[in-house]
């Protein structure tokens, strides 16, 4: 891998590279992106797979380039860590290190716990927050509550129709432009987001416009925006900053940085060459997106790849499965069992002797069994 390793006085050229030809059975399987799409077919219901392409630019900069899977992974630590903190603060301190709480999680087959993280997951990609922040508020949102005994489980995390106006009012509360430029400042800094890679992502043209929106707040001192983000990150170029800041501005701002590198103030970030696969979003592949819906998929410089990658896990699944939906697939056919039984059932008691009133010995049975009555109800409401 290539590395680099000096930015300054290069920071105005923003390195575009080609796309790649990608092979996708080398590249994705090579990466567990093929089994990691394959598994998404088999344990999450379509129904909750269409909206990544929407959450992708919505969600916090730092899971933009991670699968759904392990974004949801990475959620699901730190709700355990958060319930543990809940339990220290509103019940028995020792107990917390050792409650069990998450242990259960399956997540090689469908069930609905795990969507319900996967679920809770999305509603905090939806604000574009880090998770041990929703957490956080979350739990402290729980807690402040007298008529809860409990901790909230994962499905219970956002707000209800009861709650919603007032949870989201102190959401806004807690997380202000203080917490939201700390944390980006604290963010690992990704090699993805370098304008030395910029390959005109729309992951990486959000971001650069979500940090220019915050270099331009009057309350933001440029001189450290710029040589956090021009200078050390290399997140944006000098052209970038020309829209946000005078000439005048930005000498200053570049003089003022390079003083802090040579006085060891600062340190250039040094990054690595990513592979071909490490710049696929969090949207990559998954099947139930609706691709002319998803505005930012059409300018994508992935989308055949990813089309190509779509097509190919659901053809892998169809080959295991029978199915390209096995999880609708076996909602319908255990509709069916269910119906077969309960027809069965009234079959055979239609054909036994049943409770009734006879008005003569030759007359035919009047039949009252409530169980039957009960199962004409189901039927006809499968």
């Amino acid at each position: 891998m290539d590395t680099i390793t000096n930015r300054p006085g290069g920071a105005t050229d923003v390195g575009n590279f080609p796309a790649p030809t990608i092979d996708i059975e080398k590249h994705l399987q090579g990466a567990s992106h093929m089994d990691q799409l394959c598994h998404t077919i088999k344990v999450i219901p379509r129904e909750h797979l269409g909206a990544e392409a929407e959450l992708m630019l919505t969600k916090w900069p730092a899971y933009r380039f991670i699968s759904p899977i392990e974004a949801t992974d990475v959620f699901h630590a730190a709700y355990i860590d958060g319930y543990r903190q809940y339990h220290r603060e509103n019940a028995a301190r020792d107990e917390a290190e050792g409650l069990g709480v998450g242990k259960k999680l399956r997540r090689h087959k469908q069930t609905a716990h795990y969507t319900q993280v996967w679920v809770a997951r999305q509603k905090a990609d939806m604000l574009g927050v880090p998770y041990p922040e929703y957490i956080e508020f979350a739990f402290k949102f729980a807690g402040a509550r007298k008529d809860r005994k409990y901790a909230p489980q994962p499905n219970q995390l956002g707000p209800n129709p009861k709650t919603k106006d007032a949870w989201r009012a102190k959401f806004n509360d807690f997380w202000d432009d203080d917490r939201y430029k700390l944390a980006l400042n604290r963010m690992e800094a990704l090699p993805q987001y370098a304008v030395e890679f910029d390959r005109g992502l729309p992951a990486q043209q959000r971001y650069r416009e979500e940090l220019l929106d915050l270099g331009a707040r009057p309350e933001v001192r440029f001189e450290n925006f710029y040589a956090q983000h021009v200078i050390v990150r290399g997140d944006l170029s000098l052209n970038d900053c020309e829209t946000i800041a005078t000439s005048e501005a930005l000498a200053i701002a570049e003089k003022s940085a390079l003083w802090d590198l040579e006085h060891g103030i600062r340190k250039v970030q040094e990054y690595s060459t990513p592979e071909a696969h490490e710049f696929y979003q969090s949207c990559f592949g998954i099947p139930g997106i609706d691709v002319s819906d998803a505005s930012n998929c059409g300018s994508c410089p992935h989308f055949t790849i990813c089309e190509a990658a779509r097509a190919e896990a659901l053809e892998r699944v169809e080959m295991a499965t029978g199915s390209t939906d096995p999880i609708a697939e076996k909602k319908t056919a255990d509709t069916r069992k269910r119906v077969a039984k309960h027809r069965a059932r009234k079959k055979a008691l239609l054909s036994e002797p049943a409770a009734g009133v006879r008005a003569h010995p030759s007359d035919p049975v009047s039949v009252t069994s409530p169980e039957l009555l009960f199962l004409n109800r189901r039927l006809e409401n499968a």
